[in-house]
């Protein structure tokens, strides 16, 4: 069954990315990177279209992806998580194909390529496992928690969790750039303040 998209919107600074990385030539991982966040979104998009939902737009950013389902605050708890697990999910059982084309094809098959596509599924799974917002982790959390205190209640909950995660990445990634792993210790930090500022954005959300 065929997801019914508006469309597809890419921030233009993911184009800038994809520039760099190819001038570092990394052009192939960084497509396979963000590939897998498309297919990821469109996982939630395709369940949440088979439970009747409105699947407005998957957005791209440099800082991952997501799928925006305007009806999402009215479902069945259980429908969100099911929404929420479906990425995640999509991500494990590709990470797992890559142990059956080694198992298929031996020494032909691309081995950086096959243990980037690895690596990049498993990441984006137990990252977006993280119980708080705007992670599915955090969608999980805030369906368990909806029947008891309410939807609002527990967005503003769940927001908290994110902001506290984003925190801790960002630490994490100041600890690094502190023991001169640069390139790797600023990706956290960055990560950590988009996971910080969008779980706030979701807190706020939450009042409406």
């Amino acid at each position: 069954m065929w997801i019914r998209l508006q469309r597809i919107a890419v921030d233009p600074l993911l184009i800038v990315v994809l520039t760099y990385l190819a001038g570092m030539g990394q052009l192939g991982v960084g497509l396979l990177y963000f590939g897998l966040i498309l297919v990821h979104e469109l996982a939630h998009g395709l369940v949440a279209h088979r439970f009747g939902l409105r699947v407005v737009r998957v957005e791209l950013t440099p800082f991952g992806g997501r799928a925006y389902i305007p009806e999402l605050n009215v479902v069945d708890p259980s429908v969100e998580i099911t929404i929420a697990l479906a990425g995640p999910l999509t991500n494990l059982a590709l990470g797992a194909v890559a142990g059956l084309i080694v198992d298929a094809f031996g020494v032909a098959a691309d081995h950086e390529m096959l243990v980037a596509w690895q690596q990049i599924n498993l990441s984006l799974a137990v990252f977006n496992l993280l119980p708080g917002l705007p992670l599915d982790g955090g969608r999980i959390v805030r369906a368990l928690l909806a029947s008891r205190i309410g939807w609002v209640a527990a967005t503003r909950r769940a927001a908290r969790f994110g902001e506290w995660w984003g925190l801790t990445t960002a630490l994490v990634g100041a600890v690094l750039i502190w023991r001169a792993a640069g390139i790797a210790g600023m990706s956290f930090v960055v990560t950590g303040l988009f996971l910080l500022l969008s779980a706030r954005r979701e807190g706020e959300t939450g009042s409406f």
